[in-house]
């Protein structure tokens, strides 16, 4: 096997697209995880994608960039891997229960202004001729048109697929790991794979796309902690519903969609609990609770629970990205799915010195 230039640290979305960019660039390359193939903030995605509104801030141009190219993104992944992902646009509903929440809807609706034909308010009885099935608790509806769905299983097989097709090496579950820095920004690396044989490497440049874990390996570097990265837990429900609805539904700060099979996902993204991924019965109920304001279900059965964590920066400005040691691109928070793929090709380009639209759908 040929000693990789660069080793990259997660087996998430964010860090398989890095290594597919640094592989067709003709760069060597491996990716390595304590755990499974997106078993971490990956996980924990809904695959949620919504463009903000009349972007200004380099946060927002950068989602909205994001956003601009991301079926090609898809469209490219699906050729490469003779996969087919699912993905669609949908709308995306903000649901009003209160009269403060509709009269910060409607204020939303002035800010986007007579032009923004794509996002609009609905009254109470607008928004339930529309769908029927939304609860009488609710007073009314922000609607951004301008929404979309990807399934992040998906995503991650096609890029699986890619990268094995690439001879990428996955080193995944391993154990035992050990990072020694060297001169240059490399560092020498030994850990144990999922076969308990030892891999070494004695001079690798690491790409840490590592998400809420980003910090432990920052601390073996004596980095910590310069770039602080908060784990944040989210939990999830599966709901077997009697009815399905092509929208994608916010409301309290937990967002609700359907899957084929009249599945309903209900899931939010907001406690602050350190590393703790276990399931609580108390949060269950509060997002079964959400699905009784937000829709008049008759009956319902929980199909599946399950949790994990996104990584938070605690600085203004979205993610990190950095192309001197350490190597970054981590905490991206609510935004992995929708922005990673872009930041990946972004730091690629720096890297390599290819300009970004020689070979990426996105724009800078």
């Amino acid at each position: 096997m040929k000693k990789p230039q660069y080793c990259v640290f997660g087996a998430g979305i964010i860090g398989l697209c890095v290594a597919r960019r640094l592989r067709q660039a003709g760069v060597s390359v491996c990716v390595i995880d304590p755990r499974d193939l997106g078993q971490g903030a990956t996980g924990a995605s809904a695959g949620l994608l919504e463009p903000p509104m009349k972007p200004r801030s380099p946060f927002q141009l950068a989602r909205h960039a994001s956003f601009e190219g991301y079926s090609q993104f898809v469209e490219d992944l699906n050729r490469e891997s003779q996969y087919e992902i699912e993905f669609q646009h949908l709308p995306h509903v903000h649901l009003a229960l209160t009269d403060e929440e509709v009269d910060k809807f409607k204020r939303w609706e002035s800010a986007a202004g007579s032009e923004e034909q794509s996002a609009f308010w609905l009254e109470a009885q607008e928004a339930t001729e529309r769908w029927r099935q939304l609860s009488s608790q609710v007073k009314g509806a922000w609607v951004h048109d301008r929404g979309a769905w990807v399934y992040p299983p998906d995503l991650l097989w096609a890029l699986k697929t890619v990268l094995e097709d690439q001879d990428v090496p996955l080193y995944l579950q391993i154990q035992n790991l050990e990072i020694e820095p060297k001169t240059d920004g490399q560092v020498q690396l030994r850990f144990l794979n999922s076969s308990q044989s030892e891999i070494q490497f004695d001079s690798v440049i690491p790409i840490l796309c590592a998400g809420a874990w980003t910090p432990a390996i920052l601390k073996q570097l004596d980095l910590f902690p310069e770039f602080e990265i908060q784990a944040i837990r989210g939990q999830m429900v599966e709901l077997q519903a009697d009815f399905q609805i092509e929208a994608i539904f916010h409301l309290e700060n937990r967002y609700l969609y359907f899957r084929e099979g009249n599945r309903l996902l209900i899931g939010a993204t907001t406690e602050e609990a350190g590393f703790d991924e276990n399931i609580y019965s108390a949060e269950t109920d509060s997002l079964l609770d959400t699905a009784s304001k937000a829709f008049s279900i008759d009956s319902f059965s929980v199909l599946n629970t399950w949790c994990g964590l996104r990584p938070k920066v605690l600085r203004r400005g979205g993610a990190w990205l950095r192309t001197e040691f350490p190597i970054l691109l981590a905490g991206h928070y609510k935004n992995g799915i929708l922005g990673g793929p872009r930041d990946a090709d972004l730091l690629v380009s720096k890297l390599t010195g290819n300009p970004l639209e020689s070979f990426s759908p996105f724009k800078e």
